[in-house]
């Protein structure tokens, strides 16, 4: 008999990578104080992000919050299952944050009411989940994609991140990319692109958008 029962979501955190290294000096069954601190609350919840069962998610949740960021760099993070969080009786409330990326606003979960045990529960937990790690050539990649595909808003987005992302061009490369003007007329405004130029951009588009998925398998895969 198929079961049609929807499987649980994981829960994505991000995470320092180094500080969930296992000392050659700690205990079997301890867990390196360096890991708890990793898990910091505020008002004693844990925010955490909703993942698809099957990954699938994944790059689109991850490039949000690299876009949160102030500037450019790595992104550590962990998958642990929210069936594994309610075990411990750790309760899991959806509450929406804002990001650059509308469509992840509503994945955002708090771990709510946690106490000390529980956090310390919840690191035991996390201890052997599989850790990975996104360059920062790699995070730089989704992001510029994103942006182009219109993923992302631009508006919502900082600054210096912007500005590590694309740099200003310098005056003399700006004034040689400019298009020239149409049938040698003066007088041809440049703001009403014409027909060619309108397919052109709009297969820019599409590029961008495939672009942006084959970064995110590329970068996800397996």
């Amino acid at each position: 008999m198929v079961s049609y029962a929807r499987q649980m979501p994981d829960l994505l955190r991000v995470i320092s990578k180094a500080k969930w290294l296992r000392p050659t000096w700690l205990a079997a069954g301890e867990i390196p104080a360096d890991a708890v601190s990793d898990l910091r609350t505020q008002d004693n919840t844990l925010s955490v992000w909703a993942v698809e069962a099957d990954h699938s998610n994944v790059g689109r949740v991850v490039t949000a919050m690299a876009a949160m960021r102030v500037r450019l760099d790595k992104l550590d993070y962990t998958v642990v299952g929210e069936d594994q969080v309610r075990s411990l009786d750790i309760a899991c409330v959806a509450k929406s944050m804002e990001t650059p990326d509308a469509a992840v606003n509503g994945l955002h979960r708090d771990l709510d009411q946690l106490s000390g045990s529980k956090v310390l529960r919840l690191a035991a937990e996390m201890m052997p989940l599989e850790r990975r790690r996104l360059s920062e050539r790699q995070v730089r990649e989704l992001l510029l994609a994103s942006l182009q595909a219109g993923v992302l808003d631009r508006a919502q987005i900082k600054g210096s991140l912007l500005q590590q992302l694309e740099p200003p061009q310098e005056p003399e490369r700006a004034i040689a990319t400019m298009p020239p003007l149409e049938n040698g007329d003066a007088s041809h405004d440049v703001h009403a692109p014409s027909r060619p130029a309108r397919r052109g951009r709009f297969a820019r588009g599409f590029n961008r958008i495939c672009l942006a998925a084959r970064l995110f398998r590329r970068a996800f895969q397996g």
